[in-house]
């Protein structure tokens, strides 16, 4: 898992900006949250980052996250976004932690 974000030659690979390009917002309004993504074929090369909001409660894409928690999102994410894991922790440390806990659970 790549804990930086960031791939060989220095390029950056963005959660947020892959949010945006999978627009969930709807004429009937946004759906609470995104489901997770995982594999059973073991853990990949993962992204984590921290999910920015708009407008308060919505993430790049337009899904609705709630109110102001007291945790920020954090999102890991394979660069083809086949697997997707939102955990909510104090630190980048943490969420990392979290998804690998998350990734190792799931059933093969």
């Amino acid at each position: 898992m790549n804990t930086d974000g960031r791939r060989r030659g220095g390029s950056r690979f963005d959660i947020n900006q892959a949010l945006r390009k999978d627009n969930v917002a709807s004429k009937y309004g946004a759906p609470m949250g995104r489901p997770n993504r995982v594999s059973p074929l073991g853990v990949p090369k993962l992204y984590v980052q921290k999910v920015k909001f708009h407008d308060g409660d919505y993430d790049a894409g337009g899904a609705y996250w709630g109110g102001v928690p007291a945790l920020p999102l954090y999102c890991g994410m394979t660069e083809d976004g086949e697997i997707r894991i939102f955990v909510r922790a104090r630190s980048r440390a943490a969420a990392y932690r979290s998804i690998l806990k998350t990734l190792e659970e799931t059933p093969t």
